[in-house]
């Protein structure tokens, strides 16, 4: 990995998707399971 802000700011890289969308999963998650 170089920098850090380079690749959040990317959004064509694999690594700022995965930071994106990890945290979309978890509060999907964490919804259903208020909802229930």
């Amino acid at each position: 990995r170089q920098g850090g802000s380079s690749e959040s700011e990317d959004p064509s890289s694999p690594d700022s998707e995965n930071h994106t969308l990890i945290p979309l999963f978890k509060d999907k998650v964490s919804f259903s399971r208020l909802s229930k």
